[in-house]
């Protein structure tokens, strides 16, 4: 099969080393705002209150008390969206790698495809990428979410101390920006080595039709 041109290769890995990630962040700048809007909208309200706008004091505290669950169901919504940006990472970093490697390694089964998206194939040296602590990480987690019920479980807590085996995992959203610069370094890592290893380009280094290079 004849090779495609290096200069395809080129634009290809260009593309490629452009990660577009920034949905997620402004998917989470707009959930921290909509939510602090509502706090606020909540304790002000909260704050308000005074028994003399219930026929009695027992009253208020049940009203009270609704506004206390509303509260608590805000954490939930926050802890939810700070649990899908992170799933969304992985999304992310799964679909970037695949189309890579679709490009790069076109006849590797489907199985070491999956492999090498994983950091588990021989074509690829992931573990020595910068960075590749960190998508590994970011694997687990997903795992335990997705898998879990958000409790860490037993490969991530080993793996990675910081969590403990079975408790439920929290402050998703610092460790979102924790590791995505590690991430995002590792992806471009990938494009950079899959593209010095793959043999579907011819090498930039080839002389143009009609040269012919002199002997030395």
């Amino acid at each position: 099969m004849a090779k495609k041109s290096a200069q395809l290769g080129a634009m290809l890995r260009s593309i490629h080393l452009n990660i577009r990630s920034e949905v997620l962040d402004e998917f989470r700048l707009h959930l921290s705002s909509s939510l602090a809007e509502s706090r606020k909208a909540l304790q002000n309200t909260y704050e308000s209150l005074n028994v003399e706008q219930f026929e009695c004091e027992q009253d208020l505290e049940s009203y009270q008390d609704i506004l206390s669950d509303d509260f608590w169901q805000l954490d939930e919504v926050h802890n939810l969206g700070e649990s899908l940006a992170i799933v969304g990472l992985y999304r992310l970093v799964e679909s970037h790698l695949r189309g890579i490697v679709k490009v790069t390694f076109p006849l590797l089964g489907e199985k070491k495809k999956a492999k090498l998206i994983r950091g588990e194939s021989s074509e690829i040296d992931c573990r020595s990428l910068a960075g590749f602590k960190a998508i590994d990480e970011l694997r687990l987690i997903n795992n335990s979410i997705k898998h879990n019920d958000s409790k860490a479980n037993d490969e991530l807590a080993t793996a990675y101390p910081v969590w403990v085996k079975e408790k439920h995992m929290e402050n998703l959203g610092a460790h979102y920006d924790r590791l995505k610069p590690d991430v995002i370094a590792y992806m471009k890592a990938f494009v950079t080595e899959a593209y010095a290893k793959t043999a579907e380009f011819e090498s930039s280094t080839k002389p143009a039709k009609g040269f012919v290079r002199a002997n030395s």
